[in-house]
């Protein structure tokens, strides 16, 4: 059997370094996009939970999502597919559906660059997804962190790839050691953006790096942790900065020394955790992807696998991933969307954020982090509150985006409480029990 170009993961053999750098580095290359194709992608992810005793739905049993997904296959006459003979999602030519490794419900819309397309595709989603969840007496509240059950008491769902990665995080130690917390507990909203070529994706990837900190605890939705109240702030930073800093969190060279180059050097130093052949999934041993990638015989898809299996909150794959904010419900979600797009596809946003945030270095962003930890939208950044710091990236995304500046509301409501939605949350649990403050999240409350 051949692994990665090599009879056997155990047999070493010596690849040509230079030529694995160009394979990657021309992945990177076959992402670059005329701007007047530029599109947005979306992902938001939900828990799903039981509406009459507020448990968690696991994939398994009746009511189980892997019976949901088989059923709303058929409702969306969707492609199925499957982990040996266990379904794990479907897609369609507008969105597909998946799940993450605790059963997180996953919809991911097909990018597009109209704000208004993407949401008028989500709400049809909804309606064809939600009255089957509604027959189950279940509901998709979209936190930052599972509000009701342990990492513990979580199943993975049946794909092999996610055994794996839990026995790889098992096996860190010491500030490592979150990755089951990642994998089961967390939920996100992810907003992907195009770049036309090296010099933009790097600018683009310095000035999302630079406001990781602000998106981080504006978006922050997480209150409930291991069943108990959180009353620190940004649960899902917190888990990702302790989750294999190998692979996890802001990326030092963002700041000084990003290019294609350094980013796929970062890759090949880091191990794939696994690698498929042939449907087979074979541990490595954490060996780093540069010992197992043959760069003459090996397909784009043993690329693709190694950019996806590291984690930083600006991912590069052929295009920009943003991974900082928290599972938020509608219209908020939208709100995010539209946000990156204002600022990452207009001009004038761009060169005002290159003059905030010009010079900002690691050190400063990462102590940042480290002060929104403690004091959420109150922490300083560069002399000013974070809180400050979102009111002007709404107003250079509301200048930029023309009627669709209206989606940016709900920002517009954070600023003008100075409450985050975990703030949000934090106020209905203490006043009205924990329900109140899940029935105000759940999805078809307000869409």
């Amino acid at each position: 059997m051949f692994i990665f170009g090599y009879k056997c993961l155990e047999k070493e053999v010596q690849m040509d370094y230079n030529k694995q750098l160009e394979r990657v580095i021309n992945y990177f290359k076959k992402g670059e996009t005329d701007y007047k194709d530029f599109t947005v992608g979306l992902e938001f992810e939900h828990f799903v939970l039981d509406k009459s005793s507020l448990k968690s739905i696991s994939y398994y049993g009746d009511g189980g999502l892997g019976e949901t997904l088989l059923e709303i296959c058929k409702t969306l006459n969707a492609k199925p597919y499957y982990n040996n003979e266990s379904i794990l999602g479907c897609d369609t030519d507008k969105f597909s559906i998946s799940l993450e490794p605790g059963a997180q419900f996953e919809i991911s819309i097909k990018s597009k660059l109209s704000i208004e397309q993407l949401y008028q595709d989500y709400k049809e989603i909804l309606g064809m997804v939600l009255p089957i969840f509604a027959k189950k007496n279940q509901i998709l509240v979209p936190l930052g962190y599972n509000p009701v059950s342990k990492i513990e008491d979580i199943k993975l769902i049946p794909k092999i790839r996610y055994n794996h990665m839990f026995e790889h995080f098992n096996s860190l130690n010491g500030d490592n050691n979150m990755g089951w917390n990642m994998m089961k507990g967390t939920a996100s909203v992810q907003v992907t953006i195009d770049y036309s070529d090296e010099k933009d994706c790097i600018r683009k990837y310095f000035l999302a790096s630079a406001i990781a900190p602000i998106l981080y605890a504006a978006f922050d939705n997480g209150y409930i942790f291991e069943e108990e109240p959180y009353k620190k702030y940004n649960i899902r930073q917190m888990v990702w900065e302790k989750t294999d800093k190998s692979r996890s969190g802001l990326l030092d060279f963002a700041f000084d020394d990003m290019s294609y180059q350094r980013y796929a050097k970062f890759i090949l130093d880091t191990t794939p955790i696994f690698v498929e052949k042939n449907g087979e999934i074979i541990n490595v041993n954490k060996k780093p992807f540069k010992e197992l990638f043959d760069p003459e015989n090996d397909s784009d898809d043993e690329i693709f696998h190694a950019i996806s299996i590291v984690f930083p909150d600006v991912r590069l794959k052929t295009y920009l991933e943003f991974r900082m904010m928290d599972g938020v419900n509608y219209p908020t979600n939208f709100a995010i969307v539209s946000l990156i797009k204002g600022l990452f596809y207009s001009e004038d946003s761009l060169n005002a954020l290159e003059k905030m945030f010009k010079g900002t270095t690691y050190s400063e962003v990462m102590n940042t982090k480290s002060e929104t930890l403690l004091h959420g939208l109150k922490a300083k950044y560069k002399g000013i509150t974070i809180l400050e710091h979102l009111e002007n990236l709404y107003n250079l995304a509301y200048s930029a985006l023309g009627d669709e500046g209206r989606f940016l509301s709900p920002i517009k409501e954070i600023i003008n409480s100075g409450k985050s939605p975990k703030d949000v949350f934090e106020d209905l649990f203490e006043s009205e029990g924990l329900r109140s403050a899940i029935e105000y999240n759940r999805v078809d409350k307000n869409v």
